[in-house]
């Protein structure tokens, strides 16, 4: 099958290829920031979708219940 693109057609394709590419990276490196991050997971997921919850933190996340504070040796 032969496809008869303009150089309009094929530009726009590109451009349309590369939009969605920065957005697909975007997309990973938040969902990694979440993982990586030691703050409460409730918090982090109700600033992703514009909501406040008026806490500082949840107490029944993983970094809620085993802060990484807790996992850290401070040496005097």
């Amino acid at each position: 099958m032969k496809n008869n693109l303009s150089a309009g057609q094929f530009t726009a394709m590109a451009d349309a290829y590369r939009e969605r590419q920065t957005s697909d990276r975007e997309k990973l490196e938040r969902m990694m920031a979440y993982g990586r991050s030691a703050a409460c997971r409730w918090m982090l997921l109700l600033e992703y979708f514009g909501e406040d919850a008026g806490i500082a933190r949840c107490g029944a996340c993983d970094n809620c219940v085993s802060p990484l504070e807790k996992h850290l040796s401070v040496s005097a």
